[in-house]
């Protein structure tokens, strides 16, 4: 199963009304020997919300998130029906033994999808569904030295760049305002908020919306906040065949 890092929301037709959940926290850290956690859900609408809650393994494979099926953590309650203005307390507890588990960080995603109620759907027009997607890390028992290693590349396949980052540390790498400087001088923006994550021994590969022919020249350097940390590393650019203008 593939998903996109943070709140998905796709629509059955055409127009558009506001989320009304509310989820705090937005992300779930549990430290060796913790069981559980508390996950606050608030219905800011002026209509009962109904949910459903899911939990599934996040690994990365092939450069992009994958979710399976797991048993080691649960939500509770699975299902949601929270009247407008209150809210839902839900547990997420850890299942599994530490004991036989490597040291490093468990990974975990919790898909909460909104249920259309419909006796307040309009019979004609727009039907939004919700989609939240909340990480959940579990320390297995990292240590104040651990934290993510990444190692970038930059490459052109197919007229269209792509920038790689594998993760050799312990710890999950969170990327935000994310931008490249070329050759040339030139700032090119690739996301002023959340990129994405790269998970402990994973690598992410994420497509740039970049013209073919940006002079990046033979070396750019990549700027990035990396958990909350500014980071600056000048990366290899690898024209390829794809025909993109790296060496101008």
């Amino acid at each position: 199963m593939r998903v996109a890092a943070g709140m998905i929301a796709w629509a059955c037709a055409a127009a558009a009304t506001a989320a009304t959940l509310q989820i705090s926290p937005v992300t779930i850290e549990m430290a060796p020997g913790v069981r559980g956690a508390a996950m606050t859900l608030s219905n800011v609408g002026e209509h009962p919300l109904y949910g459903q809650l899911r939990v599934f393994e996040w690994d990365q494979r092939e450069g992009e998130d994958r979710l399976l099926p797991t048993r080691a953590v649960v939500a509770s309650p699975p299902m949601l029906q929270i009247a407008p203005g209150a809210q839902q307390v839900v547990r997420i507890v850890r299942v599994a033994g530490e004991a036989a588990r490597p040291v490093k960080e468990d990974s975990y995603r919790i898909l909460i999808d909104e249920i259309p109620d419909p006796r307040t759907q309009p019979r004609s027009g727009v039907v939004i569904r919700m989609r939240y997607s909340v990480p959940v890390f579990l320390d297995n028992g990292l240590t104040a030295r651990d934290r993510p290693e990444l190692s970038w590349s930059l490459a052109c396949e197919n007229r269209r760049w792509r920038l790689r980052a594998d993760n050799a540390g312990a710890l999950h790498a969170r990327l935000n305002t994310v931008w490249i400087a070329g050759a040339d001088g030139r700032r090119h923006d690739i996301e002023p908020g959340l990129l994405g994550y790269v998970l402990p021994g994973r690598h992410r590969i994420w497509d740039l919306d970049l013209p073919a022919n940006a002079r990046l020249g033979k070396r750019a350097v990549i700027h990035a906040v990396v958990n909350a940390g500014a980071v600056e590393k000048a990366v290899d650019v690898r024209p390829g065949s794809g025909g993109c203008g790296a060496g101008r």
